[in-house]
Parts: C-alpha cells; structure tokens; sequence
C-alpha cells in the first residue's frame, strides 16, 4: 500500500488536475531602464506600438553628460505614440528614483522590469523591499557580454534569490542579423506610428542590425518565439538558447505594415490556410506538416488548439487520432460514435477534445462518451455502422513525452510559465513529427 501511495503522489505531482497553462499575460506594465541608443529607443517603439503594453515609466540610465540628449530622443518618441504623460526619469537623480517608487507602490499589477541600460534599476529589487514586491519579471538585454553570460549573471545574481523571474535575452548572431534593404525602405513608405519612429532612428545609419534591445521587447509580448532554458540549474532563471531570425525579421516588418496582430489566440489569427494569419510559431512548420500529413489533420489540429485554449500533446493526438479513425473507415465528418478512455482528468483527457474537433463527434450530439474505466489511458473505440476499432497511442511515444513533462516540471515547476512554453513547444514539435499512421496501435473489434 506505501509503494501505491508514492507512485500516485508521484504521479499527481507530474500531472496534477488543477494544473492549467500560464498563457502569456494579456496585459503588461512595464518600467524601462535605457542607456537611449538607437537598439534601445527601437525596442521602446515596439513595447509603446503595442496596445496590450502600459509603459509605467522610462528611466535613462545614460552618462550624465548624454543624459540630456537621451530624454530628448524618448519625449519625440513618447510625442510619436501620444504618450507624452509616461514620466521620464534619471537613475543618477535622487528625487527621480523617489517619484518612481512612489509610482510603484501605487500600482496594482505587477510589474516587468525591462533592463536594456546599465542595470542601475536592478539593484533596486535587492535594497528597496516595496520595489521588489512590486516586479515580478525581470528581463535584461545581455549586449555587451553576449560572449560571456556567467559574468552578466554575477552581477545581478541578487535577482534570483529575490523570487523573480530572471530572463536574460541575447543576441546569438551578432553580425547576421541585418535587415534586408526592402525592410528598411518600408519606413519611408508606410504610415503607421512605429514606421514614423523607425524611419527617425535610422537617419545616418547604413544599415539596420536587429539586437538584444528588440529581441527583448519581442520576448515580452511574444515569448512563444524563443527556446530558454535554466541558467545554471537557477529556479526562475533563463536564457535564451534559439529563436529563429526570419521569424524576427518577419514579425518586425508586420509591426511596420500595420499587419501584426496580437490577442488571446493559440494558434490562429484569422482564416486556417494564410501564413500571414498565423501565430509566428505555428507559421513555421505549416507548409511542412500540410504537405507530410493534408489539410485534413492541419484544420483538425489547429481548431482544436482554439477549442483547447492552449497547445498540447495529447489533444493533438486527439485530433490525429480521429483523423486516422475517419481514414480507416475512409468517412466524413459527424459519422462515428465514440467511447473514450482519455477520463475527465488531465492530461489524457485532453484527448477528448481533439477527438470531437476531428471527427464531429460531440457531447452536444450525443455521440462521445466516457469509458466506465477509472484509469485513464490515450484511447479510444471508434465505431461506423456496427463495426468498430480501437486507436491507442503506443507505449514509446507515451514514454518520449512523460520525460518531456518530467523534466519541465523538476526545472520550472507547474506555476512558472517557463513551464507552459515548453509544453507549446514541444506541442509543436510533435504535431510535425509524429505521424498518424505510425504512432496508433489498431485493433479491430468483434462485431459480436
């Protein structure tokens, strides 16, 4: 009785029912520390371009003697974005720092801390306790030392044991990331805000290199496009490992157009089959899993993110499930009956809604039902005119992606949103990569 008792805690502490994704925050108030450099204030145009980001306050963290010319580049920017009432502050001006905690201890949501200057705000978390209590986030653009993170990390090494969550960005191709010269001609040619304000920047400059200052207000509002991993075994510290240039690149010349858009999606934008309407994530691999798997499961599978609110593995087993359940019976949609044995605890329950989204089989038609079984597994009997089958995900696959979920709650554990990136990505990963014909065990049924 002990070893059932361990094994079940063991397993509630993997995947435990009242676990539920940490989406990327709706709304975000930020403080922003700069040293004013043209990275800086283009990073700044991003965050003031984007409706679900309230910027607090701007501190300019700049030498004293630029200082003056520094706040004089943000007020044009603030003017650009009819943002003039954001207060800008100097980190060197005592009376400064008072007003901004001032400020802080007024606010009612927590803060992000967005450290693309020298860092002077940083030591605010570990000698002001209102300050501390007030930020949650932390991320930092880690230029300078982009060759060494070990010696950034030391001299802010205070943030971690503070409880907040410490996300250094950097540049990992220093000198490969330049614009190409249609993007920078956009400026010219484009009305919105942020063009405006790009356009401003790039005068006397020859070329347009993205750098860790933009790649840190991406992360704020679209961190889904960067792999992070635990810096140094830290709880709450990570860094940034990948992300994907032209995805960068891309999103940066929607933001120019006027076609980014940003909201409480999983996957879709808008119309299924427009590159242009899909989250930049999923962009990515939808020309390949179209082509590897049809249409019929991409619809499948991007609808059930939707309807499942947020991406994970085994509602896309689900969906692929149902596919290959409609393949073997070569039907349409709205046709079969189904039993499942996903439960209504998760994580195999996510099953069910892949399952109804695929195949038309619904609750509200009566035509899915829960097996009477209490133990919850990835399966399910499909049955079309009398005759049935049943699809089971096989046991390797079971295992590839209880060591995923194992690892990802021993680094970041269930509360952190760390977490839940790692759970999108590997969604995505496995969508590409596991094929429905190859990944069920079928089994025909008796008609008997």
């Amino acid at each position: 009785m002990k070893h059932i008792t361990i094994l079940l805690f063991l397993y509630l502490a993997v995947f435990p029912s009242a676990a539920s994704p940490l989406h990327s925050k709706q709304h975000h108030s930020v403080i922003i520390e700069t040293d004013c450099n043209n990275s800086d204030l283009r990073a700044i145009s991003i965050l003031l371009n984007h409706k679900a980001v309230r910027v607090t306050a701007i501190v300019v963290s700049e030498d004293q003697a630029e200082q003056e010319k520094g706040i004089s580049k943000i007020r044009k920017l603030l003017s650009i974005f009819s943002a003039d009432t954001i207060p800008v502050l100097q980190s060197s001006e005592k009376k400064d720092i008072e007003i901004l905690i001032d400020k802080v201890k007024k606010e009612k949501d927590k803060l992000t801390l967005i450290d693309l200057g020298k860092g002077d705000l940083s030591f605010l978390i570990r000698d002001n306790e209102f300050f501390a209590a007030a930020v949650e986030d932390y991320i930092t653009a880690c230029e300078n030392n982009n060759s060494n993170p070990e010696k950034y990390f030391e001299e802010r090494n205070f943030i971690s044991s503070s409880g907040v969550h410490f996300n250094i960005i950097r540049n990992l191709h220093p000198g490969n990331n330049l614009m190409e010269k249609a993007f920078t001609e956009s400026y010219k040619k484009e009305k919105t805000r942020i063009a405006e304000a790009f356009s401003i920047l790039a005068r006397g400059e020859k070329d347009y290199e993205i750098m860790a200052s933009e790649l840190a207000a991406i992360y704020l509002i679209n961190p889904e496009l960067f792999s992070m991993s635990l810096f140094k075994d830290i709880r709450k510290t990570n860094i940034v490992t990948a992300y994907e240039q032209q995805i960068i690149q891309d999103l940066l010349a929607d933001m120019i157009a006027g076609r980014y858009k940003s909201g409480n999606f999983v996957a879709l934008y808008g119309f299924p089959l427009n590159p242009e309407l899909y989250t930049y994530d999923i962009r990515m691999i939808m020309d390949t899993a179209i082509t590897r798997y049809g249409v019929d499961e991409w619809k499948a599978c991007v609808m059930t993110d939707e309807f499942h609110g947020h991406l994970g593995v085994y509602s896309i087993v689900g969906a692929k499930m149902g596919n290959r359940a409609r393949e073997y019976f070569g039907i349409g949609t709205d046709l079969l009956s189904i039993i499942s044995y996903g439960g209504s605890v998760t994580p195999f329950s996510c099953l069910n809604d892949g399952l109804q989204v695929s195949t038309g089989a619904t609750l509200g038609q009566g035509t899915i039902k829960l097996a009477a079984e209490s133990v919850s597994k990835p399966q399910a009997i499909f049955t079309y005119k009398g005759k049935s089958i049943i699809l089971r995900l096989k046991p390797e696959y079971i295992n590839q992606l209880r060591t995923v979920i194992e690892k990802g709650v021993k680094d970041y554990g269930l509360d952190d949103e760390g977490y839940w990136n790692l759970v999108r990505q590997t969604s995505i990963k496995f969508w590409l990569e596991w094929n429905r014909d190859e990944i069920f065990e079928l089994e025909e049924m008796d008609s008997n």
